[in-house]
């Protein structure tokens, strides 16, 4: 989990800093998260300015789902098509569960950055594919601080790993190329087994997904998900590349040719063994 002094601001602003190492020289910041320190308001002004960035850089949210963080990416990737240079994509997550709940079990805190730039440099985009369907296999109603999901076997299955799939296979279809010329495969982790059974039902290997033990490692970093997997991803000029994300009966993928390898940044801290009295009062769940 994070520090205690953490939230989803101050991983964010590491992580960026990172990724930044120094420059100043963007046209805009994009952040998602989904545990954010207020419910009405936005931070990412002071993310921006946390990174010495000038108050007439585009400043943008993104939330909802764990989808969030490919949504920032995929609109990062707009915004360089269109009248921006550079856009700074960060995502972080803070989570603050239930106790007991089933999110307590997987739910894991980081963030994780990356710049997306005009000029190609790093990642090129080549195409992209969404699947979105009426599902609601997770949900939290605005009277209540429990996050309620589905049946885990239809909401993994059925939501992320078949919703998925159809958006990788539409970015593959748009981009012509097969599974099998894929060299790299990035996806949300919701725990440690999924994003494995994502790959075998695209038709790649265990050898094509980046990072496999994503999960496990670091738990569900929900919209830090994908980006924290891609700053983690070993690649070479040449690869080809799917970025894939999901959140909520919805996914987007993103197919890319590397240049060579992103700029992109990923916070994990040491770890510190609690007790789970000392957890909760971590983690403000403590009555």
């Amino acid at each position: 989990m994070q520090a205690k002094d953490d939230d989803p601001t101050t991983l964010a602003t590491r992580a960026g800093r990172a990724a930044l190492d120094g420059r100043t020289d963007v046209d805009a910041v994009f952040f998602a998260t989904t545990t954010p320190v207020y419910e009405y308001g936005s931070v990412t002004p002071f993310l921006a300015d946390s990174l010495g960035l000038d108050d007439d850089t585009h400043v943008q949210t993104f939330g909802e789902s764990a989808r969030a963080g490919t949504a920032a990416l995929r609109a990062a990737g707009n915004a360089v098509d269109g009248d921006s240079d550079t856009v700074l994509v960060v995502a972080a997550e803070a989570p603050s569960p239930a106790p007991r709940s089933d999110w307590e079990k997987v739910a894991g805190a980081g963030a994780s950055a990356a710049l997306v730039e005009s000029d190609g440099e790093g990642l090129e985009r080549v195409a992209a594919g969404t699947c979105a369907r009426p599902l609601l296999d997770e949900w939290q109603a605005p009277d209540s601080d429990t996050l309620s999901t589905a049946d885990d076997r239809f909401a993994r299955n059925i939501g992320y790993v078949e919703t998925s799939q159809q958006a990788i296979e539409r970015a593959l279809d748009a981009a012509d190329w097969s599974a099998e010329s894929l060299d790299a495969l990035v996806a949300t982790h919701p725990n440690g087994k999924f994003a494995g059974r994502l790959a075998g039902a695209v038709g790649v290997g265990d050898d094509v997904l980046a990072t496999p033990a994503f999960g496990r490692e670091y738990g569900n970093l929900r919209a830090a998900s994908a980006l924290g997997s891609l700053a983690l991803a070993d690649l070479t000029a040449g690869d080809r590349l799917v970025v894939a994300g999901y959140g909520v009966g919805t996914a987007d993928a993103l197919a890319y040719e590397v240049s060579e390898p992103p700029a992109a940044a990923s916070v994990a801290d040491e770890s510190t063994d609690l007790d789970y009295v000392d957890y909760l009062d971590h983690v403000d769940q403590l009555e």
